[in-house]
Order: C-alpha cells, then sequence, then structure tokens
C-alpha cells in the first residue's frame, strides 16, 4: 500500500519528500543545540549568463572565514539554472558562494584560481555571492559573469605563406582571487593560436592595467620583430576592463603599411599606430 500510494505522487511532491529523506539524514536531533545545527543552502543561477547557449558544467566553491574550502563539487549546468544544488554550511556563519563555468586548464591554488604557465585564459564565466543563514534554509542565486576577452588578429594586406610570424600575448594578471574574484597580478604569456593561415587567437583574463601586449616573433629562429602595446591602445578607445561581461577584441595587422586597427564587439574605431619592424 505504501509504494501503490507513492506512485501517486506528482514530481514536485517527490522533489519534496526526496529533499526531507536529505535533510533528515543531515539533520540535529531534537536534544541538541540548534545553535550548532548546520543549516541547508540551495545555490542556483539569478538567470544571468554571460554568454548565449552556454550549459557547461558548474563547479561550486563555498568557504567561511574558518575554512577556506569548505566544500568543491560540480553539477551540471541544468541543475545550476533549474533546482539548484544543496550544500551543508555553518549555521550561523557567512558563506562566500563562488560559482564557475568553462574550467579546462585553470587550477585552483591556494585563494587563487590561477592560469596554467604558457596557456591561455579559459572560456570562463563566474560568479559570487555571501550569505548568513540564521535558520535551518536558505537560498542564493548566482551571476555567471564573463569573464575573459577573445583577441583575434587577422594579417591584412600582402600576405605570404607560409607565414614567417607567430603572435606571443603577455601581461601581468596570471588569474583570479577567491572570493572576490578579482584580477590577481602575476606574470601570463600565450603563444596564440592559430585558426588559419591569417588568423591567430588567445583568450586574457580581465585586466589591472594598461601593461598587455603582443608580440610578433620570427618562426624561424624566434626573435622579436615588434611590441604592439596592446594595453594602451584598449585604454585609447576606451575599452573597458571593469564591464561584468567582457567584450572581444579584433585587430587587423597591416604589416605592408606597419599599421594596426582595432575593433571591438559591434562598433568599430580605428586606432592606427606605427610599428617598427
Amino acid at each position: 500500500m505504501t509504494t501503490r500510494a507513492f506512485n501517486h505522487l506528482g514530481p514536485a511532491a517527490v522533489t519534496l519528500l526526496a529533499m526531507a529523506a536529505l535533510f533528515a539524514s543531515w539533520s540535529c536531533t531534537v536534544l541538541e543545540d540548534r545553535d550548532v545545527c548546520p543549516a541547508y543552502l540551495t545555490v542556483r543561477s539569478d538567470g544571468h549568463v554571460g554568454e548565449a547557449g552556454f550549459n557547461k558544467e558548474i563547479t561550486y566553491n563555498l568557504s567561511t572565514q574558518a575554512e577556506r574550502v569548505l566544500e568543491r563539487a560540480n553539477s551540471p549546468f541544468e541543475t545550476f539554472r533549474g533546482e539548484g544544488k544543496i550544500f551543508k554550511v555553518p549555521r550561523k556563519e557567512t558563506v562566500d558562494v563562488m560559482a564557475f563555468g568553462g574550467l579546462r586548464d585553470m587550477a585552483f591554488i591556494g585563494d587563487v584560481l590561477r592560469i596554467t604557465p604558457g596557456k591561455q585564459c579559459d572560456s570562463l564565466l563566474c560568479g559570487s555571492g555571501n550569505i548568513w543563514i540564521p535558520a535551518d534554509l536558505g537560498e542564493i542565486k548566482v551571476p555567471l559573469y564573463r569573464n575573459y576577452c577573445r583577441v583575434q588578429m587577422g594579417l591584412v594586406g600582402e600576405v605570404y605563406y607560409p607565414y614567417p610570424y607567430y603572435f606571443v600575448v603577455k601581461g601581468n594578471v596570471d588569474g583570479y582571487t577567491l572570493p572576490d574574484l578579482k584580477p590577481h597580478p602575476g606574470e601570463f604569456w600565450y603563444r596564440c593560436d592559430v585558426l588559419a593561415g591569417d588568423i591567430f587567437e588567445a583568450r586574457v583574463p580581465r585586466q589591472l592595467d594598461n601593461s598587455l601586449i603582443i608580440e610578433a616573433r620570427l618562426v624561424e629562429d624566434g626573435s622579436l620583430v615588434t611590441e604592439i602595446p596592446l594595453g594602451q591602445i584598449a585604454d585609447q578607445m576606451g575599452y573597458d576592463w571593469h564591464k561584468t561581461d567582457l567584450d572581444d577584441m579584433l585587430i587587423n595587422i597591416d604589416f605592408a603599411r606597419t599599421m594596426i586597427t582595432i575593433s571591438v564587439n559591434d562598433w568599430t574605431q580605428e586606432v592606427l599606430i606605427k610599428i617598427i619592424i
């Protein structure tokens, strides 16, 4: 009879029963001090996702002042966007909650989500918040902001194949601090991917200053041909590294004219500089 009655319950009721069973397995007894009992925190999306079509796995990182890593776990994006993921957390303590999407090569090292040396920034979407839970249950909604910029370089004018140059992007941010997700100072460099014979690309993290540069080097021996002050050019054209969802950059390089043109997202502004070769 118990099984027959359970089968007549709808999906919502079954979910509530499952949650009740989970809480029961974690709960204190009636004889225990409720202040030292855990609380149960549901983490879900607030609806903002800084990239259309994103559906990758979400990594959660929870911490308190006493415990740097209270819990770290993964779940499908659909769970994050839907019913959320439940965590057991300390009651009456501030809990910092971070959510990350698009993690691939970056790694948690101490209080930093760090870019692996010689690697580019992941296609990183992330957000954070904190909550203080005085009772049994709490809920927090976390946005996912686009925390990388895709720099794509196209060669225009007279182009020779095989192309004699390669490009290296260098900067002074090597990841994000936890739990505030601010850019972390450190060495960054990456040899740009070749998408086609004359298209190069790299992903860079949010910047602290205008020190970002692109080096053009000879394939033959690695010698430096020229240095493009990308950070300074971005400053001149008003690129906003504080924008919640970072824009991409498109750079057209014309070595024959020793000039470049840079574009951002849906608007274009020509910024021409001399390239000394």
